[in-house]
């Protein structure tokens, strides 16, 4: 599992973020209050929460472990 994530922040959209770490773009799901903490090209880490379904995988991504244990 991914537990967290450090890196740069290259996109802000409504619900998600994508946060760029070691050459790969992670788009990750966010609260409003989570990504009202991040700002474009500012280094950010985030606690990280991956989702594994048949279909798809889902990261969601928390500014503090408190947040992402209430999850």
């Amino acid at each position: 599992m991914i537990g967290s994530l450090t890196g740069e922040v290259t996109v802000l959209r409504g619900n998600y973020a994508i946060v760029s770490a070691g050459g790969v773009g992670y788009r990750i799901a966010a609260t409003r209050s989570t990504l009202a903490t991040l700002s474009l090209g500012a280094q950010t880490m985030l606690w990280t929460h991956l989702i594994v379904r048949e279909d798809v995988l889902d990261l969601y991504g928390f500014e503090t472990e408190q947040e992402m244990q209430f999850f």
